[in-house]
């Protein structure tokens, strides 16, 4: 999924876009996730804005990268 196609979503339906990648960004494994919902939601607008800024950029990378940066936060 490019970010492209991520911008193309409904609005309603980015959110569980990001979810899902979030969940799979340890290594395929969802119960590895350890993100609250509040966690991902602080996420969602800024994978929104890197996608908009490269629209040819995988969706994957940008979730995984702002994910990392939101962990070392933590």
């Amino acid at each position: 999924m490019t970010c492209e196609d991520f911008v193309g979503l409904d609005e309603t339906f980015q959110p569980k876009a990001v979810y899902w990648a979030a969940a799979y960004a340890k290594g395929g494994k969802p119960e590895a996730a350890v993100l609250d919902v509040d966690g991902i939601e602080s996420v969602i607008p800024f994978v929104a804005e890197e996608c908009r800024k490269a629209p040819k950029a995988s969706f994957w990378e940008k979730v995984k990268a702002e994910v990392k940066k939101l962990e070392k936060k933590l």
